[in-house]
């Protein structure tokens, strides 16, 4: 499924038109076109999706961080929607801050274990159904009036994200997952 068939079946599942194109001038689309870009990614970072899940090494920044707090700046990937971890070559949990899109840390490298905004079309399909739901959830009350039919869409946006979550689990041992050895390994222009 594409962003457009998604708000398209949010669309239906309030039951409204289906929505053939962003530029219809239908309120449809005026309010699925606006919702659909903050509350996709509140879905991918609602959890720990392992669909949406991507570890790298930072790259660092020649700048220094304005505070002296912090020796080192390093630029978060633009897909980044939340991160798990920051860590170290060791694999060792570090400290740090995250200010105007940047990790600050006192050592010269650092990885990250984040959450990443994806294409829908990469979507699994619970998760979809999930992302549909809470969509249709956030548009009834601009499309249908104040809490018009909100009970039975907050339950359903919840049953949908227990199922996604429950798929995304049993699929957690069969993704290739990147170690930090392997981006290591990468980087030295070799195979771990």
């Amino acid at each position: 499924m594409n962003d457009l068939d998604i708000m398209s079946t949010a669309s239906t599942k309030l039951g409204k038109a289906k929505i053939e194109s962003l530029d219809d001038g239908s309120k449809e689309s005026e309010v699925f076109g606006q919702l659909w870009p903050v509350v996709k990614p509140a879905c991918l970072a609602r959890y720990d999706w392992n669909f949406n899940k991507f570890e790298m090494e930072l790259s660092r920044e020649i700048a220094a961080p304005a505070t002296s707090k912090w020796t080192y700046r390093f630029l978060l990937p633009s897909d980044y929607l939340s991160g798990n971890s920051f860590f170290n070559e060791s694999e060792t949990p570090v400290d740090y801050a995250i200010q105007n899109g940047r990790v600050l840390r006192n050592s010269e490298r650092v990885f990250t274990n984040y959450q990443r905004d994806v294409d829908s079309e990469l979507f699994d399909p619970l998760f979809a159904q999930y992302a549909i739901a809470a969509l249709a959830y956030e548009a009834q009350e601009p499309l249908l009036g104040e809490g018009a039919v909100a009970a039975r869409l907050r339950q359903e946006v919840a049953d949908k994200f227990e199922a996604a979550k429950e798929r995304d689990a049993m699929s957690r041992g069969a993704r290739p997952f990147i170690t930090t050895s392997q981006v290591l390994a990468r980087r030295r222009g070799g195979r771990p």
